[in-house]
């Protein structure tokens, strides 16, 4: 048993692309367990402004950030630090509590607000309410959240930070059903956990601190392993709901007024961001950007032993010279009817995402068949 575990974990460090917080999929459980709490108006009206983007790709979008040096200002945005017994309040500067204060203040009064602004406001709220409910994020400042606490997992070095952001969600497979299933809720309790006190919040994290920290050596146990994916399981799921009951509080009511007769601040005409048509030899210049792409598919790639892990295609190029690499992760595999590694090959697609630069190369994440398309050959005429 043991020996699969490791081979499992090991492919996941392998496979799995750049991640921070609770990692790829844990961001996108929390917006899918959000979306799953939502009404249908709520839904539309967040789509509408998310404009293209996936739920996935809003959960993750601010670490994708990360590698583009122009947001490097969002760096702190997604923890706090506070020692042992020493309180828990907001404090000033660019950390987790603050930045979700004052993105809902803004949004209580968004008349200055242009679409793009609250687009991006939506985005923080997507992020940051996940990174909260992994205690680590609101850890101890003497070890950086525990990113200086070596651990390790069945033979792989690692730190305590990354073992609850992605190893053990990783080890395990969680699934949206495993979340939904792991605590039930009342509806009074429902409402009591949707009231917003991000300090309060953060408290309520912060008290499995002493979970994460039950080490008896640096060797992590299955049973350290069982013990805290309950919980994991669980800060996901009031992450959700409780990002649930922030987009309900904002959008529910909201009018969404198309970007073409939305005036900016100054009065003049402002156009939300659409998905842009790109030639693929510029793909990589459109970090953080929606984009559509159209070129061959020259390949694939996807690791039969575990339904769980990605599937890769080489968009543009054979491997490695491809310039844009098409990302389905396991997870997403359910949504499609066929096997993308099989099917997409040497077929001509347009795709259509967020470009996203992995180890110095573009990729475009997909969740769902409906953002490729497939486009007829050429004939040409005698």
């Amino acid at each position: 048993m043991k020996k699969i575990l490791v081979f499992v974990a090991f492919l996941s460090i392998i496979f799995t692309s750049n991640t921070f917080a609770w990692g790829r999929k844990g961001h996108s459980l929390v917006a899918e367990v959000a979306f799953h709490y939502l009404d249908a108006k709520t839904k539309q009206n967040v789509m509408n402004y998310l404009n293209g983007m996936s739920i996935e790709d809003a959960g993750s979008w601010m670490d994708a950030m990360r590698s583009n040096k122009s947001y490097d200002y969002m760096k702190p945005y997604h923890y706090i630090d506070f020692e042992k017994g020493e309180p828990v309040t907001e404090l000033e500067g660019d950390n987790i509590i603050s930045v979700l204060n004052k993105t809902l203040k803004e949004l209580d009064n968004p008349k200055g607000l242009s679409n793009e602004d609250i687009r991006t406001r939506i985005l923080y709220l997507f992020h940051l309410v996940g990174d909260l409910h992994q205690p680590l994020h609101a850890g101890y400042k003497s070890d950086k959240g525990g990113n200086s606490v070596k651990v390790s997992l069945f033979g792989r070095e690692t730190n305590l930070h990354a073992l609850w952001d992605t190893d053990i969600i990783e080890l395990k497979g969680l699934t949206l059903d495993e979340v939904l299933k792991s605590s039930t809720y009342k509806p009074n309790e429902l409402a009591a956990l949707k009231l917003v006190n991000i300090v309060s919040w953060t408290k309520d994290s912060r008290v499995y601190l002493k979970n994460a920290y039950n080490l008896n050596d640096a060797k992590i146990s299955e049973i350290y392993i069982d013990a805290n994916y309950i919980i994991i399981k669980q800060q996901i799921l009031k992450a959700g709901i409780r990002l649930a009951g922030i987009l309900e509080h904002y959008f529910k009511d909201a009018t969404f007024v198309p970007s073409e007769v939305v005036k900016t601040k100054d009065g003049s005409p402002e156009k939300i961001e659409t998905p842009i048509a790109i030639d693929i030899s510029k793909v990589a210049a459109y970090e953080g950007k929606t984009v559509t792409v159209c070129a061959k598919v020259y390949g694939a790639k996807f690791i039969n032993s575990s339904s769980q892990q990605p599937t890769f295609l080489n968009v543009g190029g054979d491997y490695p010279n491809s310039p844009l690499t098409v990302v389905i992760f396991g997870e997403s595999r359910n949504n499609f009817s066929f096997k993308p590694e099989d099917y997409y090959p040497g077929k001509n697609i347009c795709v259509t995402g967020m470009v996203q630069m992995y180890k110095g190369k573009p990729e475009i994440i997909v969740t769902s068949p409906k953002l490729i398309e497939i486009k007829p050959e050429t004939k040409h005429s005698m």
